[in-house]
């Protein structure tokens, strides 16, 4: 391949597990997000405006990291880098521990642990995009994260019940630990890249674009899912219903990322990714004219399931058009933007009890989303098939 040739160690298992499981231990914080939100106002009293700043702080310095990462991601050894933020992110939790809700304290230690986070992310993703099985290794990422949560969702309610928001962090700092271990397994470096290729307006174009593109499914799917509990209440339901519903969808959506890992990209992307859309628009119908509450149920797993099985596929798209291998590593950042620009739109398109604007909208940005990501997918084809063909070369 004219662009990139894979090493060996990018491609071992033990590397890619090493890290999905740096990957999904470091973004575990946000993954709990609503559960850790509850635990800081009830341990702490901060108020809704505190609370704001104070997950805001630590997804800004997560996207610090990711941005600087731009400048390294190709120089520095990715295993060193690993290490020192896991060590930072065990350092940053129990400190959070030891601020014991000194608010200006708990600020620029949870911006700290941001930033560590977005270190591990942006090895992440360039790590994982730079293997020949991308589209496998994504879904199992985004499985291993789903499963994360799931486990901690049932676990830390009844901790945080006697200990609070210690608990959170308690978990946090030991979940560090054994990423710095599995940092051990990262390798210095991922695929060499070729910098002639990968540089210039036209080898931007295209990541560029899928970039765009994710941000703009991120902004469609959050428009509806952030206000999916508000849903909920318009209708009818209780609180303990919305949240075993909610439940439900968690465990199921591990079926969309499973299912993508073990597809990989024996049908391609545009298939699947089609798939994913038609899927999520069907729940959005369902959502729509289905008003008991097992439509409820039944609407927001389908949700969940497409979800996972799109962001695999939409992941890996990315990775195959960086022939330079630098902007992969903006793949959480364009996540973050649209799932902090969803919400925020929601709250300015949503008038009373009438969701069908937030829908509307939504299959929109999902439609728009998926014609942007065409020509990507009509590259990525032969870049993917090069890549696989050079990975069998190099281990002859």
């Amino acid at each position: 391949m004219p662009g990139v040739s894979l090493s060996r160690s990018v491609n071992n298992p033990c590397s890619v597990a090493a890290a999905i499981g740096c990957f999904a231990i470091a973004v575990l914080v946000f993954m709990i997000m609503p559960i850790y939100v509850g635990a800081l106002a009830d341990s702490y009293g901060f108020n809704s405006q505190q609370l704001g700043w104070l997950t805001s702080t630590e997804l800004s310095g997560q996207v610090v990291a990711i941005l600087l990462a731009l400048y390294w991601i190709r120089r520095l050894s990715w295993r060193v880098i690993v290490a020192w933020s896991a060590l930072v992110l065990m350092v940053c939790n129990l400190l959070s521990i030891y601020a014991d809700g000194a608010y200006v304290l708990l600020l620029l230690i949870r911006g700290f642990a941001g930033f560590a986070v977005g270190c591990i992310l942006a090895i992440g993703c360039s790590l994982l995009g730079d293997t020949a099985q991308a589209d496998r290794n994504f879904g199992l990422l985004i499985g291993a994260e789903v499963f994360l949560q799931v486990i901690m969702f049932a676990l830390l309610p009844r901790y945080i019940a006697v200990y609070g928001v210690d608990a959170i962090y308690s978990v946090l700092a030991a979940s560090a630990v054994i990423a710095l271990l599995l940092s051990a397994l990262i390798p210095d470096q991922g695929g060499k890249h070729d910098h002639e290729h990968g540089g210039g307006k036209g080898k931007l174009r295209l990541p560029a674009l899928g970039l765009f593109a994710t941000a703009l499914f991120f902004t469609g799917i959050m428009l509806v899912w952030s206000f999916i509990e508000r849903l909920g209440i318009a209708r009818g339901f209780g609180s303990a219903e919305i949240g075993e519903a909610l439940s439900i969808s968690g465990a199921v959506s591990l079926l969309g990322a499973l299912l993508a890992a073990v597809l990989a990209d024996r049908l391609g992307r545009v298939l699947p990714m089609l798939a994913g859309v038609v899927g999520i628009l069907l729940s959005y119908w369902v959502l729509a004219t289905q008003h008991s509450y097992l439509g409820f149920v039944f609407a927001v797993s389908l949700m969940a399931v497409f979800w996972n099985f799109w962001v695999p596929y939409q992941m890996g798209a990315v990775a195959a058009v960086d022939l330079g291998g630098h902007y992969t590593v903006l793949i959480p950042f364009a996540q973050s933007l649209g799932v902090a620009v969803g919400p925020a739109a929601a709250g300015r398109i949503l008038t009373g009890d009438d969701f069908m604007p937030l829908i509307v909208y939504s299959v929109f940005f999902l439609v728009v989303c998926m014609a942007l990501f065409l020509p990507l997918l009509r590259t990525t084809k032969s870049n993917t098939a090069a890549r696989g063909a050079e990975y069998l070369e190099s281990t002859r």
